[in-house]
């Protein structure tokens, strides 16, 4: 994934910030047609104390206390299916994924997501993310890991091709 960011502070003070992302994936199923699909993904960056935009996610902040490092957001992100084009549209091409996102963010220590999503036919999946920023002047870099569970109808559908063969997972 390869993106150019361009980034403002505005009078209030609120970060903000738009970028385009190429995105280049290799198809891993042998189900005929191109061996390879590509994306470019507008993105905008912003966030205050109700909603925030991280790229491909977005939501609205249902618990941010200045006291406690945690925090409850109504989640929404951009899951990519990658599968040729011809093929992508079965499936509803790419889609939005919807749910809840528990963030642990102390100062100077990693942060800490747990996320339960869902698709829009109630397909469940969950993430549990560690991460940690580290700032080289105007440079920032933040790597990190993701463990994630995926329910016997997501995979069917996602990874079996369960519209193109029937298969099932689970």
């Amino acid at each position: 994934l390869a993106s150019a960011t361009s980034e403002t502070r505005g009078a209030d003070g609120q970060v903000w910030g738009i970028a385009a992302a190429g995105r280049l994936a290799s198809v891993p199923f042998a189900v005929g047609g191109d061996s390879a699909t590509a994306s470019l993904v507008p993105m905008l960056f912003y966030e205050n104390d109700y909603f925030f935009l991280r790229g491909s996610e977005g939501g609205a902040h249902l618990f941010n206390a200045s006291t406690v490092p945690v925090e409850v957001s109504a989640l929404s992100r951009l899951r990519f299916v990658d599968l040729p084009a011809d093929r992508r549209n079965a499936l509803d091409e790419d889609s939005i994924d919807f749910g809840l996102q528990l963030r642990y963010d102390a100062p100077a220590r990693p942060t800490v997501d747990l996320e339960l999503m869902s698709d829009r036919d109630a397909r469940l999946h969950a993430n549990l993310r560690l991460a940690q920023t580290h700032a080289f002047g105007d440079w920032q870099l933040t790597p990190n890991v993701t463990v994630r569970y995926k329910d016997a109808d997501f995979n069917t559908t996602y990874y079996a091709l369960d519209t193109f063969y029937g298969e099932r997972i689970g």
